[in-house]
């Protein structure tokens, strides 16, 4: 059936289309044309046509969110003393080097979970931590004994070396104290000594190590912070020069690894189950594609400058190359969370569809000379402003009429 190049779209007819349109979740603006009883003439409006196209059509959810650091958390001061040295914030500390120091003293990043509850010297009883200290001087290269439970001589000098490398002014272990000998020491004898016994000279020892600094091939508790991994500092606790106790707050680290944190409306949960694919679209545009690490508890938030409140589910998304991400900080951005999608569909733009009645519709596709011909359709998933369409004669690259305005 031919029709005339700008066909007529009635108000019923067009009203008709806005309605199935809004059922399924599409938003279409009304547009009216005369009839051909109006006493106005008919306006006739200009047109273009679009191909079906075949791909994936799909909803997606934008929600807003932050990129932020993982694993916040508060270090300890594990000496007491005068701060001598901290980090600038936004300073990354690898393993090896000094998170602070106290007296001069650095305090040093290991590789390890268990964290220092003792010193590490030699005669200590053999422990899991032991062995964790001793791996970890291995893998920076310092240790050259095999791994075990045990504080030995190796250990001692694995730690000596890195003390050395790191510019640490240590002193020599002390050694143990001499004294004189006494009768109970010398060979028994015929004839008694007779003569008045001298009283024995005191014993000596070294210097307290204390009073000279660390002391070499030990490291004192306090001194090492395990972790498990690179830390960034995000802001320091206290101040170069400040006199601390043990325990007292002395920076707040972070992971080097950014996510990106943001709340879900409680409607919207099932699109934010753990391993779903997001996309991340950064402030400069640039989008970056991420997956749903961590779901939390629902939870209420109430909205600025109002009284009324929302119950979210806090999310955080793992960003999958941290490389695109450059030095950008703290900075706003919108994740796009997929909803439905269906792949390998036919789709036209919604304004391509023309209402015959309350459940039926066609789109108009260009005929001989001036015509077009008006094609049922049956119609699918309404997404991004386009919908799925199927019906004879419907494939990839066939015009259709999209009108204009």
């Amino acid at each position: 059936m031919l029709r005339s190049l700008q066909p007529r779209r009635t108000k019923r007819t067009v009203a008709l289309a806005a309605s199935a349109l809004a059922a399924a979740g599409a938003a279409a603006a009304i547009l009216t044309v005369p009839r051909d009883d109006d006493p106005a003439p008919a306006i006739v409006r200009e047109h273009t046509t679009s191909p079906v196209v075949r791909g994936t059509l799909g909803t997606t959810t934008i929600v807003p969110g932050k990129l932020q650091f993982t694993q916040m958390r508060t270090l300890p001061a594990g000496l007491s003393g005068v701060v001598t040295g901290l980090p600038a914030a936004g300073a990354q500390i690898d393993f090896g080097e000094a998170l602070y120091l106290v007296n001069m003293q650095p305090a040093l990043l290991l590789p390890g979970t268990v964290p220092m509850w003792r010193p590490f010297e030699r005669g200590m009883p053999d422990g899991p931590d032991v062995q964790q200290l001793e791996a970890g001087l291995q893998a920076m290269g310092y240790f050259a004994g095999t791994v075990d439970r045990s504080f030995t001589e190796l250990t001692a000098t694995a730690i000596e070396r890195m003390q050395r490398a790191l510019g640490v002014s240590c002193v020599a272990p002390p050694r143990t104290a001499r004294r004189a000998p006494s009768a109970a020491d010398s060979p028994p004898s015929a004839t008694p000594d007779t003569s008045a016994a001298s009283p024995p000279p005191p014993a000596t020892a070294d210097a307290s190590p204390a009073t000279l600094g660390p002391t070499c091939g030990v490291l004192q508790l306090g001194t090492i912070v395990f972790g498990a991994g690179a830390v960034r500092v995000a802001e320091r606790r206290t101040t170069v020069g400040a006199t601390i106790e043990q325990g007292s707050p002395v920076l707040a680290l972070s992971s080097d690894v950014k996510v990106v944190r943001a709340d879900v409306r409680l409607d919207d949960q099932r699109l934010a189950a753990r391993g779903a694919a997001a996309v991340i679209v950064l402030p400069a545009g640039t989008r970056v594609r991420g997956r749903v690490a961590r779901v939390g508890a629902a939870t209420e938030r109430r909205q600025p400058s109002s009284s009324t409140s929302t119950i979210v589910i806090p999310t955080t998304i793992a960003v999958e190359n941290q490389r695109r991400l450059g030095r950008l900080e703290h900075a706003p951005v919108t994740v796009h969370l997929p909803g439905v999608q269906r792949r390998g569909v036919l789709s036209v733009p919604v304004e391509a569809l023309v209402a015959l009645d309350d459940t039926h519709f066609a789109v108009e596709v260009p005929a001989a000379g001036s015509a077009t011909e008006r094609v049922p359709v049956r119609t699918g998933l309404f997404a991004a402003g386009r919908v799925e369409i199927s019906g004879r004669g419907i494939r990839a690259g066939v015009q259709v009429v999209v009108p204009e305005g």
